[in-house]
């Protein structure tokens, strides 16, 4: 039962990442109050739709406890998630979600020898797809591997000189239009998060404004949706944000040795802290009085400065 309501509510808000300005979601609200045309299914006919939706969830379950069950179980679900009501195809989109977490340390430290990472070393590209990587790969050992690893809903990454492996949460954007709202809106920003990594190397991956906008997407969702079954992930990976927001990363510090913000950041948060809050961002909000704190202190890692980071965001530790 695709509901379309839930796509176009989410392509509208996240926009915001797409353009080169930043863009605040304007008149975002939610709406919880879903599946009108369900309303008008005869009783017979609902009553045959959740059976059967019930019958689909409990095989989907079955799969998923069965030992190296999970990609038949994630087949499964996407030939057959599109008959199941939007709870149901919610749920097991969460429960898909939890096994893959659950499984991906056992498949990752398949990765670590280092015939295997010196192997990856020598033809990996962050750009290159699953399907790719496969094809790269010389030998039969690692096109296994990594072949276990795109069935399971993983993809490569690299850090620090190594490469493990992360979700890969396009994969589930297939399913947006089949879970409810909040879920919908929660796919649609990890598989933006995680098109890019927001970090490598302990230094910033990405740019001032796009760390920025990030934010304010999580942000968005936490008030939107406080009750979602998400919304404890969702806060944890803003006050990540927030704080790399005002603080920076180990090897890219917001401040300079010379105590001066990096240029790029304090073009991106004048630009930012100057557009109208129109959302009622206490991110935003925050942004601005930093900057004008900044103003009064030309941009730099004052005594003054320090002593409103630790009041209005925390200290760096």
């Amino acid at each position: 039962m695709k509901n379309t309501n839930n796509r176009k509510s989410t392509v509208k808000w996240m926009a915001v990442l797409s353009s080169a300005a930043l863009l605040l979601p304007v008149g975002w609200s939610p709406a919880f109050a879903q599946n009108t045309a369900q309303a008008n299914t005869s009783a017979p006919a609902a009553a045959a739709v959740s059976s059967e939706s019930s019958d689909i969830l409990n095989k989907f379950r079955a799969l998923l406890k069965q030992p190296n069950g999970l990609p038949e179980a994630a087949a499964y679900l996407n030939k057959n998630i599109s008959k199941t009501t939007a709870h149901h195809a919610t749920l097991m989109v969460l429960y898909l979600e939890n096994a893959r977490i659950k499984a991906m340390p056992s498949i990752d430290e398949k990765l670590y020898p280092q015939d295997v990472q010196e192997e990856l070393q020598t033809f990996f590209k962050e750009k290159d797809t699953m399907n790719q990587l496969i094809q790269k790969a010389k030998t039969q050992k690692l096109k296994n591997l990594l072949t276990q690893a795109k069935n399971y809903g993983y993809k490569v990454i690299t850090a620090e000189g190594m490469y493990f492996l992360t979700m890969d949460y396009s994969t589930f954007e297939r399913y947006e239009e089949d879970v409810k709202e909040d879920i919908s809106a929660y796919i649609s920003i990890q598989s933006e998060l995680s098109r890019k990594q927001l970090g490598k190397d302990a230094a910033l991956a990405i740019g001032y404004q796009e760390l920025v906008n990030r934010a304010l997407l999580l942000e968005g969702f936490v008030n939107s949706y406080p009750n979602s079954n998400r919304t404890r992930q969702m806060e944890d990976q803003y006050d990540l944000y927030e704080h790399v927001i005002f603080y920076g990363m180990n090897n890219t510090p917001l401040f300079q040795d010379n105590g001066a913000i990096r240029p790029n950041a304090k073009t991106a948060y004048t630009f930012i802290a100057g557009l109208p809050n129109e959302n009622n961002s206490q991110l935003h909000e925050l942004l601005k009085q930093f900057v004008n704190v900044l103003k009064d202190h030309q941009f730099k890692q004052t005594s003054e400065v320090k002593d409103w980071l630790e009041e209005h965001v925390g200290t760096n530790g």
